[in-house]
């Protein structure tokens, strides 16, 4: 559930660098998800990667609520671009004249 909603701000992000940011920090989330089912249902062996959000480890735990901020911040780029007027284009701040 996770990893679609991550590809689905993935999806809506306007900048190639968003983009790539949000597909990147989902995949680590998606295989580092798919080790620990794997591991638990026996299909892969067991190794050290911790669980999302339940390890007991600090860095862990810190490391994957980056990696959500990071994707909170993408989304709410990306929603804010998408929600603005079309005729409204960003301030510019050149000057209105040549100073050379």
């Amino acid at each position: 559930m996770a990893t679609a909603r991550g590809f689905r701000i993935a999806l809506l992000a306007n900048d190639g660098f968003s983009k790539l940011l949000a597909t990147g920090l989902t995949a680590v989330f998606a295989i580092q998800a798919f080790v620990i089912i794997g591991g638990v249902t026996r299909v892969i062996p067991l190794t050290g990667v911790t669980l999302p959000f339940v390890s007991y480890g600090g860095s862990s735990v810190v490391a994957n609520f980056v990696l959500v901020a990071l994707l909170l911040l993408v989304s709410d780029r990306a929603r804010r671009e998408a929600s603005e007027p079309a005729g409204r284009e960003a301030v510019s701040f050149e000057p209105l004249y040549d100073t050379r």
